[in-house]
């Protein structure tokens, strides 16, 4: 979309049968991390690209595609004193609001040791994001359906070759299946699979978003997604029992009403070893170009990469030496 907005020629090869993550996905924009209760990889850059530019694509598709919502954290033992100390001072007075006693509500949550809020969080529709602009780009030529065949590129001096297509450059978005890309196995990827439910809760508040070692995340009509899990080990597309009953049992430690399980779903998500993305250009290949290792992070930071990609791409922008894929390179 950013491509198209600035009139660039562009196509898009793309499997109507590989299983997309981002068609899962929950599209959650947490600002922290609550291990540790540090803020996300530069939150701000990030957050101010993500709110541009699901705006901009808002009045687009003429569709609200983000959802601003506060994070209500539920604390475990001590937490709230940890809360209380970090939310005193830059940055975190902005995002942390501890003393939230007054919103709690003791009918439908069990929270023996408080809870708090999360400010600048919210959610993204990121399912209907991708089916819209799926549609766009059918709608305008732009799309290829078909599994794309890393065999048949022909990377020549002044540029691409793939099939019967001739391009400038080629840009890798592949997700987990990156895996099988031979020209970037150099980085070291670490897809993680990932389960999620959407459960029924009547009666339940739509208010926040929660989070007691898991999500709570409402998506209208008394319906929430809830999740997720995380296994390195299992990369398979198959539901399993093990991830379900880790799901509910963590969600009947804090929730008080009934509920009913509505869907099962499985996404891999792209992970790299340093728990950051790929961005940039091949250190060989000059025509050759990734995007990748978004984790769970997505929503939050596709846009400023796309912003960064492209500037690559068109104003031959040097890339950030944190997430250029050149880091993993070794001659």
């Amino acid at each position: 979309m950013q491509l198209n907005r600035m009139k660039h020629d562009f196509l898009v090869v793309d499997s109507p049968d590989q299983p997309k993550s981002s068609l899962v996905a929950a599209g959650l924009i947490n600002p922290v991390i609550f291990r540790y209760l540090t803020l996300s990889w530069e939150l701000e850059r990030n957050l101010q690209a993500a709110k541009g530019s699901y705006a901009e694509l808002s009045r687009f598709f003429k569709t609200k595609f983000f959802h601003p919502q506060p994070i209500l954290r539920i604390f475990g033992v001590n937490e709230y004193e940890l809360w209380k100390r970090k939310s005193a001072s830059p940055p975190f007075d902005t995002l942390l609001q501890p003393d939230t006693f007054e919103i709690f509500f003791d009918h439908y949550l069990a929270a023996p040791f408080g809870v708090g809020l999360v400010h600048k969080g919210g959610w993204l529709q990121m399912a209907e994001l991708v089916k819209q602009i799926h549609a766009f780009l059918i709608q305008n030529n732009r799309l290829i359906q078909e599994d794309f065949e890393h065999k048949a590129v022909v990377v020549k001096e002044d540029g691409i070759q793939y099939k019967t297509i001739e391009a400038r450059q080629i840009v890798f978005c592949e997700g987990a299946a990156a895996l099988s890309n031979p020209y970037f196995d150099f980085i070291p990827f670490r897809p993680v699979k990932g389960e999620l439910l959407t459960v029924k809760i009547p009666g339940m508040t739509d208010d926040h978003i929660i989070n007691k070692d898991i999500y709570l995340l409402p998506v209208g009509d008394e319906m929430f997604r809830c999740g997720s899990t995380f296994d390195w080990d299992d990369l398979s597309y198959q539901p399993t029992y093990k991830a379900r009953a880790f799901l509910e049992e963590k969600l009947r430690e804090f929730l008080r009403l009934p509920y009913e399980v509505i869907h099962h779903q499985v996404g891999i998500r792209p992970a790299i070893a340093d728990r950051r993305p790929v961005c940039g250009q091949h250190p060989v290949h000059n025509r050759l170009w990734i995007l990748n290792g978004l984790g769970a992070k997505a929503a939050l930071l596709t846009p400023f990469l796309v912003n960064e990609l492209v500037a690559q791409l068109v104003e031959h922008k040097s890339p950030d030496a944190a997430i250029d894929p050149v880091r993993f390179w070794k001659a």
